[in-house]
């Protein structure tokens, strides 16, 4: 059974997007339940988890507590690496990697230095994978039945048979299913206990629905642990901050931490039976203000060195921090820049491909937003009327409303036009409303 202690100092949090980190586990091979092989004796009493987050990479340190409570026994001890490579060489670390690698990583046993064999080994196919594939089987044999195509039947007949032949046959580990493990081999006495100490640092990697502040994920498994005898007695993760790297930076905490403090974040778990894992999000801006001043530099730093495509992007994040934190004279004063230069950019003829980028380069913030495209304009009028400026407000409305015009009078498939539709009644009712 499990129960949530709080009985740490309080520390922080890691972030990258891939399943990297994990627990120490016996016989290692991975599957749906990250179980291992054999049934192993040997028990897991204590451990814990040290992770020091630091602005560009976190550092791990991790000590185990491990019991033989059964006959002596030797087996293979692992820790997982790298996940989702795109291929594997047979004697090697997979190559095409899109996952993230643990750096120097280090094993001692008992105070001295283990050696680290690299492995790769399949995955099957999760639950979620496996069902999906048999929802399309069956949804496969349905349009078969119904096809009264010949050439189409057959057609579908030969989709059917490499669905059923990835989730049944000997196929079914597929190659981008393998992850890296880092392996050392452990001989324990009867009722021997051994310390195993591991350690390593690693990079963040961005999440992909990275927001404005650039949040980030990690995830610690724990399940890992679930291949040793019985519960682990004791587990203890802990993170800290490096300088830098701040409390208002965390984001998520699952499960919710037992102390949280400027310090950091701290998880205390008794008589454990690991099955589920930490999950943290950090983000690299404290907040939408810090996020803002450090987009605008770095719009500077592109402008000066005559990226101006990418300036107005960093200029156009710079303007949704604002806006969404208040800061309307400021969102004020750097929206009318984008607008000023996105009029250079026309002015310079849509023939160049920069003044086609520069026009074009703040409607691809939008997704981070999670927001339609609409001109500049519209928030030039939104912070003017929320400033108090209601002569200058009416203005912007109607520079808006003639750019929303321009806008559905092209071609352009990449702006939300029933958003821009419906954002131009809303400024006709507006511009309406102000002059009765």
């Amino acid at each position: 059974m499990r129960r949530l202690a709080a009985v740490l100092p309080a520390l922080a949090l890691l972030a990258a997007s891939s399943d990297g980190r994990a627990d120490l586990a016996p016989e290692p091979q991975f599957g749906e339940s990250l179980s291992p092989r054999k049934p192993t004796e040997v028990a897991m009493r204590e451990e814990t988890v040290r992770i020091r987050l630091e602005r560009d990479r976190a550092t791990v340190r991790a000590e185990f507590v491990l019991e033989n409570t059964g006959p002596a026994t030797t087996l293979e001890v692992g820790f997982p690496d790298v996940v989702y490579p795109a291929e594997h060489a047979a004697d090697g670390p997979p190559v095409g990697l899109s996952g993230v690698m643990l750096q120097a990583f280090r094993v001692r046993v008992d105070g001295a230095p283990a050696p680290v064999t690299y492995r790769h080994v399949p995955v099957g196919e999760s639950r979620e994978a496996h069902d999906s594939a048999r929802q399309r089987i069956a949804s496969l044999r349905e349009r078969i039945r119904a096809e009264r195509d010949p050439e189409r039947a057959a057609d579908l007949r030969g989709e059917l048979a490499g669905e059923e032949k990835r989730i049944s046959g000997p196929g079914a580990e597929k190659d981008w299913a393998f992850r890296g493990w880092l392996v050392w081999t452990m001989t324990f006495r009867e009722a021997e206990r051994r310390a195993v100490a591991v350690s390593y640092w690693v990079s963040y990697e961005g999440w992909k629905e990275a927001g404005p502040l650039n949040e980030r994920r990690f995830r610690y498994i724990l399940r890992t642990g679930a291949g040793w005898k019985g519960a682990i007695g004791r587990a203890q993760v802990l993170v800290s901050f490096d300088e830098g790297v701040s409390l208002r930076q965390v984001r998520r905490a699952e499960p919710p931490p037992g102390t949280r403090g400027e310090s950091g974040l701290g998880w205390d778990l008794r008589d454990f039976e690991p099955d589920r894992d930490i999950e943290l999000l950090v983000a690299e801006h404290a907040d939408l203000a810090e996020a803002a001043a450090v987009y605008l530099a770095e719009a500077e730093a592109a402008e000066a060195e005559g990226r101006r495509g990418e300036a107005q992007s960093h200029r156009a994040m710079a303007a949704r921090c604002q806006e969404d934190a208040g800061l309307f004279a400021e969102c004020l004063a750097t929206c009318r820049k984008i607008v000023a230069k996105e009029r250079e950019a026309r002015a310079r003829g849509g023939t160049e491909r920069d003044a086609l980028d520069v026009a074009y380069a703040a409607v691809d913030i939008t997704p981070f937003f999670k927001a339609a495209y609409e001109p500049w304009e519209c928030a030039i009028a939104r912070c003017l009327r929320k400033l108090g400026r209601v002569a200058e407000a009416r203005e912007a409305a109607a520079a808006a409303l003639e750019a929303i015009e321009g806008v559905l009078g092209r071609e352009t498939p990449r702006h939300d036009r029933d958003a821009l539709e419906k954002r131009r009644e809303e400024l006709r009712a507006s511009l309406g409303a102000s002059a009765r």
